[in-house]
């Protein structure tokens, strides 16, 4: 599908001839977690995305995972062993988040980037552990309902956690409706819901 807004509004869809339908997001489902995690800063339920993610796993509070921060997770520089294709590690594991957690560090925190989705899906956890709401949840009451986004889908491992490599699904409209938000800086509609200094922190 293609979707044209200008200034805002909506200047047309073209679907090619099929019917209408949720897409998956695939990669760009990343983009979006960013969001959750910026209405967090936003609320006031997470001081800093340099908050180490041993604050809510104490189990990282040893060795070099202790080290580790939210940041790191988002920027692709955690450190934490990733298998590249999805099919070998992450897909066969019934618990996204604990494969992450349980991963060894092929380099020290922030010294290196490699594209990571074993790591971002960690992101979910923390979510949950910070709000008490599944990353779903979140979004669907904090981000989505504002912008009028009703339906849409959310992959989950056997455990029950949303993916946070991949795996939202949306329809088209919906999705450009995300990225004018973003273009508004997490303004919709005269309603702030995430701070405009948000975009400005995660690009330092």
């Amino acid at each position: 599908a293609v979707v044209v807004m200008h200034r805002g509004e909506f200047v047309g869809v073209w679907q090619f001839d099929k019917p209408k339908q949720l897409i998956e997001t695939m990669s760009v489902t990343k983009s979006i977690v960013n969001l959750a995690i910026g209405r967090l800063v936003t609320k006031g339920l997470l001081a800093s995305i340099d908050e180490p993610v041993c604050t809510f796993y104490p189990e990282w509070k040893q060795g070099r995972k202790k080290n580790i921060t939210i940041r790191h997770i988002m920027n692709h520089m955690s450190g934490l062993q990733n298998e590249p294709r999805t099919d070998v590690e992450i897909y066969p594991s019934p618990d996204f988040v604990q494969l992450a957690l349980c991963a060894e560090l092929t380099h020290d925190p922030g010294t290196q980037f490699a594209y990571n989705n074993k790591a971002v899906n960690l992101l979910a956890g923390i979510v949950e552990r910070i709000s008490g709401q599944k990353l779903d949840e979140l979004m669907a009451t904090e981000i989505f309902a504002p912008l009028g986004i009703e339906e849409f889908y959310w992959k989950k491992d056997s455990a029950g956690n949303p993916l946070g490599m991949s795996g939202l699904g949306l329809f088209p409209e919906d999705l450009a409706k995300l990225g004018q938000f973003v273009l508004n800086r997490g303004n919709w509609q005269g309603q702030q819901i995430i701070s405009a200094l948000w975009f400005d922190l995660i690009e330092t």
